[in-house]
């Protein structure tokens, strides 16, 4: 009898999905296609550190290097955002956005999506309140280094070849955001946004990710070290950075409205 109550939960739950999306749908005014570029605030809890790890090898191999994260970097990209819809009530979905930011030695990767509700003030003219949330990739380079005599040893991976310590963030973040929309043609408008971004999720992880030469350079190893990096002589507990700000961008918007 329960196993006959969870299925008939999980029908009623998926008619339920698929009544809402189907009322949505006869609402559908528009499906829009937006192209934004734009920048995103990072902020350095350290500017100049030290690289000091022993791996596990016997005797232990010692890593040592300066490197710099920089004054709160802003790197800049663009996203392509698919699959927006707009109703004829007013309300707006931005469908999936897929981003790419760079700045020296750091690149982003972001996946998001988000809803808000278009204000209009004129025909041409929109103030559009909204609110994103998405997942982030974020790595920073350390540095690259070359194998020594004998392999290195990180929680029980072995190393031999060259490899390359980064610092890699995995988030989950909100952005609350207000944009100025207007449209230059039927089909065609320009919106200039602006918002915070913040965390609501961050893991921060020290990696040694190794290349096999052999491979045509295809990583083939990734192993995390919690341990090894100092600021003015102590080792750091906290994290290193994190990307709450503001995030500014103009982004082009396509709509399709044959409906």
């Amino acid at each position: 009898m329960k196993g006959k109550k969870s299925i008939s939960h999980y029908l009623y739950a998926a008619f339920l999905v698929l009544f809402s999306l189907n009322s949505l749908y006869a609402q559908v005014d528009a499906h829009v296609i937006s192209l934004k570029f734009g920048s995103i605030n990072t902020v350095t809890n350290y500017d100049s550190l030290t690289l000091n790890y022993y791996d596990q090898a016997n005797p232990p191999h010692h890593l040592q290097d300066n490197f710099r994260l920089g004054n709160n970097p802003t790197p800049i990209g663009g996203e392509l955002t698919l699959f927006g819809i707009t109703t004829k009530k007013g309300f707006y979905f931005e469908g999936v956005g897929f981003g790419l930011y760079v700045h020296k030695k750091a690149s982003i990767f972001q996946f998001s999506t988000g809803a808000g509700y278009s204000l209009k003030v004129t025909e041409k003219f929109r103030i559009i309140p909204s609110v994103e949330i998405g997942y982030g990739l974020h790595s920073t380079r350390i540095g690259i280094y070359y194998p020594f005599n004998t392999p290195l040893i990180v929680n029980s991976k072995t190393i031999l070849d060259d490899f390359e310590i980064d610092v890699i963030h995995n988030t989950l973040y909100t952005v609350p955001k207000i944009s100025l929309f207007y449209s230059i043609t039927e089909s065609i408008g320009i919106r200039l946004v602006a918002g915070y971004r913040s965390d609501l999720f961050s893991k921060e992880q020290i990696t040694i990710s190794e290349y096999c030469q052999s491979c045509g350079s295809v990583r083939t190893a990734r192993t995390s070290i919690h341990s090894g990096i100092m600021s003015n002589g102590e080792y750091v507990n906290g994290k290193l950075m994190k990307f709450n700000g503001l995030n500014v961008g103009i982004q082009f918007v396509y709509t399709i409205s044959d409906f």
